[in-house]
Order: C-alpha cells, then sequence, then structure tokens
C-alpha cells in the first residue's frame, strides 16, 4: 500500500454522464490487482476532508484509470481537475478477484460498477460482458473495449435507448437458464444495490458461483471507520479491508439491496 502525491495526466467526458480520470504511479500500478481499489483525496483544501473510494479501471504501464460519475461534492470536484493538478492516491486497496481457470466467465456490471470488471477483462479472458445503464447517454462507449472484443459487450439499458431494454439481469438470467450453468459459468458483480441483490438471488437460483464488488462509501479504506460494514454470513464485515471482492455464497442477499 502507497500513499503518493500523483499529477492528474488527463480527464475526459466518455458519456453524457461518465468520466476517466488518469493519473501515473508506477509504484501502485505495478501491484495493483483487478477488483481493488484507490482512496484518492480529490482536493488540496480540506472540504470535503475525507477521501473517496474508485476502483481502478485500467493500468497501462505506470498509467492508473479510474472511472466516475460525478453525483456528490467529491467526485463534482473531480469532474473539474485539469491536467497538471495534484492529487493523493492511497492504495491498492482491498482484495481483489481472484483468477477463474475452469470455467467461463460472465461479467455483470451496472454503472460505474463496471471500473473493475474492465480491469479484470483487461488481464483475463472472459464469454461476455453484461453491462447495464439507465439509457444510452449513459453508456459506457464499447470503445473502452481491448481489440477485438467489442463484440463481448453487451448491453441493456432501463428506457430500451440501446441494446435490450431492461435490467442486465434479465440477459443474465438467459445465460443462467442453459442447463450446464453451473457446471459452465463462474460471475464477476459490480453494481447498485438491487442489481447485486438480483444477480445473488439467480446465483442461488441456478446455483451458479460467483464473485461480488461492493460499491460501499468508505471513509478510511482500511477497516478502521467500520463505514462500510457488509452483511455476510460471518457477521458483519468492513468491506474495505475483507472485501470489496466477497463470494456471492458469502453475502447475506437481502442485505445487498442498501448498496
Amino acid at each position: 500500500m502507497y500513499d503518493v502525491e500523483v499529477t492528474v495526466k488527463e480527464n475526459k467526458r466518455v458519456s453524457e454522464v461518465l468520466w476517466i480520470l488518469s493519473f501515473r504511479s508506477p509504484a501502485i500500478a505495478k501491484k495493483a490487482l483487478p477488483g481493488q481499489f484507490l482512496q484518492l483525496q480529490v482536493t488540496q483544501a480540506t472540504d470535503p476532508f475525507l477521501r473517496r473510494p474508485f476502483s481502478v479501471y485500467k493500468i497501462k504501464r505506470d498509467i492508473i484509470e479510474i472511472l466516475y460519475e460525478p453525483v456528490g461534492i467529491g467526485t463534482r470536484i473531480l469532474a473539474g481537475t485539469k491536467p497538471g493538478d495534484l492529487l493523493k492516491a492511497l492504495g491498492p486497496l482491498g482484495t481483489g478477484f481472484t483468477p477463474q481457470k475452469k470455467k467461463k466467465v460472465l461479467m455483470v456490471g451496472g454503472g460505474v460498477g463496471a471500473a473493475p470488471l474492465v480491469f479484470m477483462a483487461e488481464r483475463y479472458p472472459y464469454e461476455k460482458m453484461l453491462l447495464g445503464f439507465r439509457g444510452k447517454h449513459a453508456v459506457l462507449p464499447k470503445s473502452e473495449a481491448k481489440a477485438g472484443e467489442r463484440s463481448k459487450w453487451v448491453y441493456a439499458t432501463n428506457d430500451g435507448s440501446l441494446g435490450k431494454k431492461g435490467f442486465i439481469t434479465q440477459l443474465l438470467e438467459e445465460f443462467l437458464k442453459e442447463p450446464d450453468a453451473k457446471q459452465k459459468y463462474f460471475l464477476y458483480v459490480c453494481g447498485p444495490g438491487p442489481m447485486l441483490y438480483e444477480t445473488a438471488r439467480l446465483a442461488g437460483e441456478y446455483q451458479v458461483d460467483g464473485e461480488i464488488s461492493l460499491e460501499e462509501r468508505m471513509g478510511c479504506g482500511m477497516g478502521a471507520c467500520l463505514g462500510c460494514v457488509a452483511e455476510t454470513k460471518r457477521g458483519y464485515l468492513a468491506s474495505c479491508r475483507y472485501g470489496p471482492v466477497f463470494r456471492i455464497q458469502d453475502l447475506m442477499p437481502e442485505g445487498l439491496q442498501c448498496h
């Protein structure tokens, strides 16, 4: 784990709501694994005081990218940063995804929950990337996929403006209904609470194994403040320390709805 001052390299909008910010950090880039996250101090001022958590989106040699949507004070400040601005980055933090060698991987992401999945897809083979968004305006463009893999990205939008109309979990169920799904597929999942709940429910119904990365509000990033506890079958655990990646079977589905 490193706590370093970094210089913004680029900060660009890739859809009406999604942004990608990049900076150089050889130390973090060398250590970060898919599913891990960073705590960014988004301003040199004291307000906001707490750092913000961001999943690692991509690493290109020693350049780290994060994917974010400006929705709160911290991310709105981040959207205003320019190349040359200074930030502080703490990481890599948390546990990452477990590489899967025996089964075909289905990745299921909602909104900015696509971030750790794209990083995983950059390093390991997968069958399909199922991505859900509110509408076409919010979609992560397929140009962000690795060369030759755009056909693996499948979209669903709530309003039907791109891809299948409805929730991404409806697409997922089509795969899980296959007779040999239990033996064939492994899930990597990240997104909003209702999507996580439904994915966990489907995984249980069809007895498919997988891992979920929780999107939590993390204050310290190291398990001290207990502001990001997740309900698991082992009790309440700080997701920044024991996660953010958990086995689907270890989580309590009812606790996922509020994430």
